[in-house]
């Protein structure tokens, strides 16, 4: 939003004075989860850092520009090379899931720098923009040579340091607008001088910092119930999306009307969990068990409902279809489903279906992974919005080309039901 402006200057603002920054550089999310090994969580990517030192540099933030440029270079200047991201406590590539040297976006990253910010090169209709931000530790003069433009060669030289350009020249001549124009050719020598001022706005320095884990919900004997977490001060309970109460028990007695009820952990500095996995209470949600009209029926994996669950796969039951009875009417659909193919937090088997509603496309399907080898544990995909009409309808759960995941070979799950809820 910063990059692109599309915040206004208030948001930008907040955006950018708020997001946290640790001691190695700002990590891709904030606060961590815990549980889960560095690699996007608790990690530090440097072609992050590159998005947020521009969004910096645009706000001519100097302070943020030095601590970006530095989280950058620094791993760089240790390790000899471009690793492709760290760890969050200790700026070490060591103990991260996966990494490489000469990581192709992390080399992108620090030449971005080089000629986004410390030379500061943009583009538009106009022609070849400059506006560099140098902070005081930076300065120096950094060169392009016979950097290509359109139909032009230039040597292009900035020197000293600050927030703005004091000079621009071209050829020895003065110019102003610091541009070069898009119709300019031939060889060219540019000159900047910067203004040798800065704005030190700041920036938010923050500890890495892990949230609460998330808590489980269940429902059982009309009590609703859930884990304790480590660290938690208080639990927040939704209904229905509303926060409900806070409490410091781990059980409540649901309402008699249909509802949907989560819950989050909140420990004692204010930092809260995700909200727990939703449970409904008195829904008058339809089940129909996938294995009806299927006829490879499984039994293998253990917590399935009715007589045993689908396999689908790329090549094994690539469409399932299933025939409903209903009133005429907007339903919510779910599917029951395990995905035991990788883990949560990394991988890319993530699998993908096309559902087809009485012969029409209606929505994609998505199922992904729960877990390493973990079959036996049961969820239920995103709730997804059809029509169904009066009557008989079919629905196809089809892969096609398009439903292809990042690894290519391995898309598949186990289905055990589907679930109808009528929302009008």
């Amino acid at each position: 939003t910063v990059l692109f402006d599309i915040a206004g200057d208030e948001r930008k603002q907040k955006v950018l004075t708020n997001t946290p920054v640790t001691p190695f550089g700002i990590t891709c999310i904030y606060p961590q989860i815990p549980g889960i090994p560095p690699y996007h969580n608790n990690g530090i990517w440097p072609f992050v850092q590159a998005f947020w030192t521009l969004a910096n540099a645009s706000d001519k933030n100097m302070d943020a520009v030095e601590a970006g440029l530095a989280s950058i270079i620094r791993p760089t200047a240790l390790f000899l090379t471009n690793k492709e991201n760290f760890v969050a406590e200790t700026g070490d590539f060591a103990g991260t899931e996966v990494n490489s040297d000469r990581q192709l976006w992390s080399v992108a990253a620090m030449l971005a720098m080089y000629h986004r910010v410390l030379t500061g090169i943009s583009f538009s209709k106009a022609g070849m923009e400059f506006n560099p931000v140098i902070p005081k530790s930076f300065s120096g003069n950094y060169s392009l040579h016979n950097f290509r433009y359109r139909d032009g060669t230039y040597n292009i030289t900035v020197s000293g340091w600050g927030d703005s350009i004091s000079s621009f020249s071209i050829d020895g001549v003065r110019s102003a607008g610091n541009l070069i124009p898009t119709e300019m050719t031939g060889n060219h020598t540019v000159e900047i001088f910067m203004n040798k001022k800065a704005n030190n706005i700041g920036f938010n320095q923050a500890i890495n910092y892990t949230a609460p884990e998330t808590p489980v919900l269940k429902v059982e004997n009309n009590r609703l119930f859930w884990n304790g977490v480590t660290g938690a001060k208080s639990y927040q309970l939704f209904r229905n999306g509303k926060l409900l109460e806070v409490s410091n028990d781990t059980t409540i007695s649901p309402a008699e009307e249909a509802s949907e009820y989560q819950v989050m952990a909140e420990d004692s500095n204010g930092v809260c969990s995700f909200l727990s996995n939703p449970v409904k209470v008195g829904s008058g949600a339809n089940a129909t068990e996938a294995e009806i009209f299927n006829i490879r029926r499984e039994t293998i994996v253990p917590g399935f409902s009715g007589t045993g669950y689908i396999r689908s796969g790329i090549k094994e039951n690539s469409e399932l279809i299933i025939r409903i009875h209903a009133e005429a009417g907007n339903y919510l659909i779910r599917a029951r489903y395990a995905n035991g193919t990788g883990p949560v937090n990394t991988d890319n088997n993530c699998a993908i279906r096309s559902l087809y509603v009485n012969g029409r496309y209606t929505c994609p399907l998505v199922f992904p992974q729960r877990g390493k080898d973990e079959w036996s544990d049961w969820g239920y995909t995103f709730p997804e919005r059809i029509e169904l009409k009066d009557g008989e309808n079919i629905l196809a759960i089809r892969y096609e080309d398009f439903n292809r995941n990042m690894d290519g070979e391995i898309n598949e799950f186990l289905l055990d039901l589907i679930s109808l809820e009528k929302i009008n």
